[in-house]
């Protein structure tokens, strides 16, 4: 971990007047028309001045064939496939649905679930939530005229919408009911990416799939934390962690490592040894300042992640604090908003569009990680298997590689992804 020279940065970084006649007014009403077409002129102006194409930040140096030798890379990868073993998923499988029964009665003996409804469909739970009324109470507040007032009734609007299993958490009326129908739904879709796997599994006895190539998200988490076990065969795996930290430091001018999250939980717990749930919610409260989310849309992608309210007054000291460390992020993201600028209002006022600010900093994140993931494997695959094993799957955070781990991979790992992105500090880990 690099030290950070900031003294503010915690020790382990280191009115008009009236018309008299008719023609008078026509007059003025004339000049304020004119008045207004200028202002609406110099707004239109403003806006094209700037654009999200002229937005230039920084692009990692690659190849020119980097892109097809990717592609080359992903297409044998699904060519020689992956090895389940379909006894041990039909007895894992087995096991989870036998979890899943107890879940189900559980939850259906709660008076708020009735017996006709589909715990894993989150239409059907909402609509029994909101006939016993359940869903009238929520976590978040309801909005007030001061809201609406001082603009903030949108955000809270964004906050109360409850649209999909990630909403989940804001039902505070039965917590019990909410607790079961979110712990249904878990082992659910956990049983369900299991059956595609089994239905993946071809005449050789492998899986020749997209997903492994490339995959990402809950998918991901679902096949390391419940389905690893089927794979025959001995593997390890690269981790890159954190690669969004590297990269948003990277763009943005950081000139540190960002920290790691067990390190925040200390700090911010005063505690040696955080806990998992501790962890969690750092990681949460991190991804969102990664992110630049702010207002609601941070309180929610926070409660999504530790299923319950945050605390708002810690929550927003720990956010302070992030930007104060690290003020470069902040204005990565407040100096690139002049770009994103458009014509709203009846006279085209200016201001920045910050949803498309917001997707377009998305996908920049998601074609760099994506990078990463490329150049990391690429590297393992050009020194397999002499300094390398033989790669079984990419995803976009982790590769998983058959037989021994060889420690000398990490270092020329970390020299392709220097040379491709000079000046960023990725954190990688060989794990068994």
């Amino acid at each position: 971990m690099h030290q950070i020279n900031d003294r503010r940065r915690p020790a382990f970084f280191e009115s008009s007047p009236g018309v008299g006649t008719t023609g008078e007014a026509a007059v003025i009403d004339g000049a304020s028309r004119q008045e207004g077409e200028r202002q609406m002129e110099m707004n239109r102006h403003r806006q094209t001045a700037l654009s999200a194409d002229m937005l230039e930040l920084k692009q990692p140096i690659l190849s020119d064939d980097h892109a097809q030798r990717a592609a080359d890379l992903d297409a044998k990868i699904r060519e020689n496939g992956i090895t389940f073993d379909r006894e041990t998923i039909l007895k894992i499988g087995g096991e989870l649905f036998q979890e899943l029964l107890t879940v189900d009665r559980e939850a259906r003996a709660e008076s708020v679930i009735g017996p006709p409804c589909d715990l894993a469909s989150f239409a059907s739970v909402r609509y029994w939530f909101t006939l016993s009324g359940a869903a009238a109470n929520l976590n978040v507040p309801q909005v007030t005229t001061s809201d609406q007032f001082d603009g903030s009734d949108k955000e809270l609007e964004i906050g109360r919408q409850i649209v999909s299993w990630a909403d989940e958490w804001k039902f505070s009326g039965e917590p019990r009911a909410t607790r079961l129908a979110f712990d249904h739904h878990c082992r659910f879709a956990r049983l369900a990416f299991g059956q595609s796997l089994y239905v993946w599994i071809e005449s050789d006895g492998r899986i020749h799939h997209k997903f492994f190539a490339g995959g990402s998200g809950e998918k991901v988490q679902y096949l390391f934390d419940t389905w690893l076990p089927a794979l025959t065969g001995e593997f390890h795996r690269v981790l890159i962690k954190d690669s969004l930290g590297s990269l948003v430091f990277w763009v943005g001018g950081e000139d540190s490592a960002p920290p790691l999250a067990s390190q925040l939980a200390q700090h911010w717990f005063d505690c040696r040894v955080p806990s998992l749930e501790q962890i969690a919610l750092v990681q949460a409260v991190w991804g969102g300042f990664l992110l630049n989310l702010s207002g609601w849309r941070f309180f929610n992608h926070v409660g999504a992640v530790i299923r319950k309210v945050p605390d708002k007054f810690t929550i927003d000291r720990w956010l302070d604090e992030l930007g104060r460390w690290f003020p470069k992020v902040k204005r990565l993201y407040r100096d690139s908003q002049k770009y994103f600028n458009g014509a709203v209002g009846h006279y085209g006022s200016c201001q920045c569009d910050l949803s498309h600010h917001r997707e377009f900093f998305s996908q920049t994140w998601d074609d760099l990680q994506s990078r990463v993931s490329e150049i990391v494997a690429l590297t393992v695959q050009e020194n397999s298997p002499a300094d390398a094993a033989p790669i079984a799957a990419r995803f976009r955070d982790q590769l998983l590689l058959v037989g021994e781990p060889k420690p000398k991979i990490i270092e020329r790992v970390r020299a392709n992804l220097a040379a491709a992105f000079p000046g960023a500090l990725f954190n990688l880990e060989i794990l068994q």
